[in-house]
């Protein structure tokens, strides 16, 4: 388990719930994180996957205003190149096209203990798709 990324959602002094990471995961997910956290796989491979609503939101906004306005093209960008200790982590970026310069923010994460298909499969198919509604937004891919 990614034992350096569970310890570091919490302040141990104020939310330690158990010496166990997995146990702790999911007491954070229930109690704190429940709109931030949205899986939990711990069996074949660890998995987790995660984002502020308030992102979440933003993407979808940005996403209308793009197909339904040429003039504001949308960039979406996934990578999974970054190397957290015994774990990856993917995440999707988008631009926001409302502010000056179309900077990137971050709308999904996923913590992942391999690079596997399926474990990419979980993050764009699963959950990219159903949660900013690709799908209706063909012009886009």
């Amino acid at each position: 388990v990614c034992d350096e990324v569970i310890r570091g959602m919490t302040d141990k002094s104020i939310l330690t719930v158990s010496r166990d990471e997995i146990y702790g995961l999911l007491e954070l997910a229930k109690q704190d994180f429940e709109k931030i956290i949205h899986v939990i796989e711990i069996y074949p491979e660890t998995n987790v996957v995660f984002s502020d609503p308030s992102c979440i939101q933003l993407a979808i906004d940005l996403l209308k205003r793009s197909y339904t306005n040429k003039r504001i093209p949308q960039l979406m960008s996934y990578d999974t190149t970054f190397n957290l200790g015994d774990c990856y982590v993917s995440i999707l970026v988008m631009r926001d096209t409302d502010i000056l310069g179309d900077p990137i923010f971050p709308v999904l994460f996923m913590v992942h203990e391999k690079k596997l298909l399926k474990t990419h499969e979980l993050f764009w198919g699963r959950f990219v798709k159903k949660l900013i509604n690709l799908d209706k937004c063909k012009r886009i891919l």
